[in-house]
């Protein structure tokens, strides 16, 4: 191998040192060799051969020595560049929050270095990046803050910013985007509010802050704090305060202007012409209805006595929805005094502006008193009604089911509107320490008459019928049943069942050979003469026998059609009562049938009335209502 193949080898084809000292020792030999035929041919003596033998093995030794000494410098440098990249790896594991890396298993040097470098350069990009995010993001909540007033959120970063860090400032910046969301939408909202009441106020920004408000890039610009918020809300609510109070005076002097029109007769062209030139509740329009009230006063002072006189006009309606009493009115006597000066004008509108509102304070409780009146009224109409026979055969309409309807009504509403009315009145009189009048009485007290009064009215009417009652039974077990003429009886099973007993008691009457008075009265009222007083009111009083079998629907309708037109037969021919030789029993119950109301008394002796009637007031449907009174007759007879 000669020295040119020697350099040209590749030192990854080299097995080892023993392949390179082979090498070196082939390629000095080859040298030396040359070296030895040059000197040969130019003579050199032995002793300078010499020379430059020693010369030659000190350069190769100077020369293998300075290699030796770059690679030890380059060692030098590996193991510095290694303690320097772990020095920085461990600063940057530091900055960026990471765990300090350490190399895996045993590696050499320049795979050490190599291994170290590509970290740090990892790292490093990975600094530069979350620096330059920190800091967008530092701009974008910076920006934030500046619009909402708010403080940067505190992340604790020093130099390099963690990865937590960095989520901690984009959650907040989320959350203040949210917010500057939210405020944004909250002030057009709030700022359209206060340009339209600005625009109905007439008025303008005054302030720093309202004119930076009204600025045409103030939604771009606002500082949309809290502060600023709460101030445009305080702003809103003021200005929403004074058009209150704007609406409040208007519709004051619209009112007061209406009732100078009404005291003063001004002509409704004029009316119109002054409602359509001041309509609305602007400071503008306030002024003209200003100025309007302030001539009408002026024409008030030349027609006093006209005003005085609506006044009491008014003051005279308001007592009469409050229930005032003589007494009670009587107490603002200027309401009753011919004098007619500026001082009572000013007097009687001080007092309907008190009893205005004296009445609107409590109009509740007056609807209620005016309820409850509505109530008692047709309470009273319905008890009066029941003591009306003539009711149960002009029942047409179904006028008995709805007066039972309507009845039903007033009796569940009254005791609930007077529960809520004493409870009403009872905290009113606490509140304000007085008694509660209704036309000069206290309604508490009214009311609590009123019921006592009817329940003596009612035990007084029971106590005059059955004393009336008495009497008539007193008399027939003398006289006898006042006999009737004979009436032609209708064509109907009823009328055959009238005539088949009217000539049984005839011929019991005819069969009889001394005849008496009380006899006659006996036979009449179907009992002996020798019958107890106490068993004739109980047989009078029994309730008739009702059929319970099953009724089918044609039954039930050929009854209620017969009991109709019996009873309309019946009622459209008059009786003249007769004596005759039927039974003065027949003739009672037709009279009854027919309504004649001058033989009530007969008919309340008969069929004790009063006790028949109550057990007919619960029946809801009126055919059952004929029905039942059929039977009832029929089993009289």
């Amino acid at each position: 191998m000669d020295v040119e193949e020697v350099m040209d080898m590749d030192i990854q084809d080299l097995n080892g040192t023993k392949i390179v000292q082979d090498g070196l020792v082939v390629m000095v030999a080859e040298f030396m060799q040359t070296f030895e035929t040059m000197w040969g041919e130019m003579g050199i003596s032995a002793s300078v051969h010499k020379n430059r033998l020693d010369v030659i093995l000190q350069y190769v030794r100077s020369l293998f020595v300075d290699m030796i000494n770059d690679e030890k410098e380059f060692m030098l440098e590996l193991k510095s560049s290694i303690e320097t990249y772990e020095r920085e790896l461990l600063d940057l594991a530091k900055e960026l929050g990471e765990v300090p890396y350490q190399p895996e298993g045993d590696i050499k040097l320049v795979e050490l270095e190599k291994t170290l470098r590509t970290k740090l350069n990892d790292w490093n990009t990975e600094k530069y990046q979350r620096l330059k995010a920190h800091k967008r993001l530092l701009e974008t909540e910076e920006m934030l803050c500046k619009r909402l007033a708010l403080p940067p959120h505190d992340a604790g970063i020093k130099e390099v910013p963690t990865k937590q860090q960095l989520n901690e400032i984009e959650e907040n910046i989320k959350y203040m985007e949210n917010q500057m969301t939210q405020g944004i939408e909250q002030f057009k909202t709030l700022r359209l509010s206060i340009f339209n009441l600005w625009e109905e106020l007439e008025k303008v920004p005054e302030t720093e802050f309202e004119k930076d408000l009204a600025r045409d890039d103030s939604e771009a610009s606002f500082v949309l704090s809290k502060n600023n918020l709460n101030a445009m809300k305080e702003l809103k609510t003021k200005l929403e305060k004074q058009q209150k109070e704007n609406f409040g005076k208007a519709a004051r002097l619209r009112e007061q202007l209406k009732r100078l029109w009404d005291k003063l007769d001004v002509d409704e062209s004029e009316q119109k012409r002054c409602n359509g030139a001041c309509s609305g509740f602007r400071p503008s329009v306030i002024l003209k209805l200003k100025s309007e009230v302030e001539k009408l006063e002026a024409l008030k002072v030349l027609h006093i006595k006209k005003f005085i006189e609506g006044s009491r006009k008014e003051l005279m309606e308001i007592w009469d929805k409050c229930y005032f009493g003589e007494a009670q009115r009587h107490e603002f006597t200027p309401a009753f005094d011919e004098n007619f000066s500026e001082d009572a004008l000013t007097l009687h509108e001080h007092q309907v502006e008190i009893m205005r509102n004296y009445f609107e304070e409590n109009s509740a409780i007056f609807k209620l008193v005016e309820k409850r009146e509505s109530l008692w009224k047709k309470y009273l109409e319905f008890e009066s009604k029941e003591n009306d026979p003539n009711r149960l055969f002009l029942n047409r309409g179904g006028a008995l089911l709805k007066e039972m309807k309507t009845r039903n009504t007033v009796q569940k509403g009254l005791p609930k509107v007077e529960e809520e009315l004493k409870s009403a009145i009872v905290a009113w009189e606490h509140d304000n320490e007085n008694v509660f009048l209704v036309n000069g009485e206290r309604y508490l007290e009214v009311i609590e008459r009123q019921w006592l009064m009817h329940e003596e009215e009612k035990k007084r009417a029971i106590a005059d019928r059955q004393k009336a009652k008495k009497e008539t039974l007193n008399k027939e077990m003398v006289y006898g049943c006042t006999p009737s003429k004979k009436a032609t009886p209708a064509k109907t099973p009823l009328s055959r069942r009238l005539r088949s007993a009217s000539k049984m008691n005839s011929t019991a009457s005819s069969t009889a050979t001394t005849p008496s008075r009380l006899f006659q009265s006996s036979v009449a009222c179907n009992r002996s003469p020798l019958t107890p007083r106490k068993n004739l009111m109980s047989t009078l009083n029994k309730p008739a026998k009702v059929n319970k079998g099953k009724v089918i629907k044609s039954q039930r309708r050929r009854s209620s059609r017969l009991s109709k037109k019996l009873a309309k037969k019946v009622s459209s021919k008059p009786l003249n009562t007769t004596k005759s030789s039927g039974s003065s029993r027949d003739s009672t119950m037709i009279v009854a049938r027919s309504g004649d109301p001058t033989n009530k008394e007969s008919l309340s002796s008969c069929t004790s009335y009063t006790e028949f009637t109550s057990g007919l007031r619960g029946q809801a449907e009126p055919t059952a209502v004929l029905n039942s009174t059929r039977s009832q007759m029929v089993t009289f007879v």
